[in-house]
């Protein structure tokens, strides 16, 4: 899976996340290896879809618990 393909799954789970973020938010996530990729930069780098799956149930997870917060406040 492309950084492109996971940017645009996330924004489902995340819709108030533009495309540019997301794109940001996966690469820095397989650079930081949050994700699992296969090591190469740029256009060449793939990602594994079962660690970008428990990356983004994490990143759903973290979003809900700030909303919680905002609306507790």
């Amino acid at each position: 899976m492309s950084v492109r393909d996971a940017a645009v799954v996330l924004m489902r789970d995340l819709p108030h996340v533009g495309f540019a973020q997301a794109k940001v938010m996966v690469s820095r996530a397989a650079t930081r290896g949050c994700v699992q990729s296969n090591g190469a930069a740029y256009q060449k780098r793939r990602l594994y879809p079962m660690s970008l799956a428990a990356w983004r149930l994490e990143m759903r997870d973290r979003d809900l618990d700030a909303e919680e917060r905002e609306e507790a406040a």
